[in-house]
């Protein structure tokens, strides 16, 4: 109010005393006039809040939430809040809206309603490439096919994408598994590569005796490891 001439003070509903008790300072000591505007608290289905205090909140700086797992938040959004959540976080036209409501009755395995939130929600904070970067992300994890990925796709899956761990060139792998905790012991890392359960970098490993030299790795750096269908791990070598 001094230095800007600042006369409004915005903010949730639950910052009213707050806001109320700044007004009354600048009364008192500017002789000034103030006003306060607050707004409903978000609040999802289940009747718990949403904001920067709510387990799993997520950021707007890249540095600290990647665009990927950024994508993947709005994406497994509950499915009874997915629609006040178009309308609250974008700008799609209510008929729009209404028409995703009625494929989410008609069609809820397709998502229809949670991709477009999460494409919308990602274009608005981090722009158009990046929700084409998670999308093609989620397509290759899905398809196993690492060599889809981008050298930065990968490090944003090394930022927050998946679980991570660091390995110094020439780790067996039977080790890199146990440190990863993908196996609790190299004897069950041995059993899971022999009944080919493991891929590394989308292929197939059967030498129980592999070392990760890095020397075939992705960009130089970086080995995606998968366990059975879903089971991810990202093994980055040791700068």
């Amino acid at each position: 109010y001094t230095n800007h001439n600042c006369k409004i003070q915005l903010g949730g509903s639950d910052q009213w005393g707050n806001i109320v008790t700044g007004t009354e300072l600048i009364r008192r000591k500017a002789r000034g006039e103030a006003f306060a505007i607050t707004t409903p608290l978000i609040k999802k289905a289940d009747g718990t809040k949403f904001g920067k205090s709510a387990a799993g909140a997520v950021w707007i700086d890249p540095k600290k939430t990647s665009p990927y797992a950024f994508y993947q938040f709005w994406l497994n959004t509950a499915d009874a809040d997915v629609v006040s959540f178009l309308k609250l976080f974008t700008f799609l036209a209510q008929d729009e809206i209404e028409s995703l409501e009625v494929e989410i009755q008609d069609r809820p395995e397709l998502r229809q309603a949670h991709k477009k939130l999460a494409q919308e929600v990602t274009t608005i904070v981090h722009g158009e490439q990046a929700v084409v970067a998670a999308e093609r992300i989620s397509a290759a994890l899905f398809a196993g096919d690492a060599g889809q990925l981008l050298e930065s796709d990968l490090q944003e899956l090394q930022q927050d994408g998946m679980p991570c761990t660091s390995c110094a060139a020439g780790t067996g792998l039977l080790t890199a598994m146990v440190e990863a905790g993908l196996t609790k012991s190299t004897g069950e890392a041995r059993k899971l590569i022999q009944a080919n359960g493991i891929k590394l970098n989308g292929e197939s490993i059967s030498d129980v005796g592999r070392d990760l030299t890095f020397a075939d790795a992705l960009y130089g750096n970086f080995y995606l490891l998968r366990k059975g269908k879903k089971n991810y791990h990202l093994i980055v070598r040791v700068s």
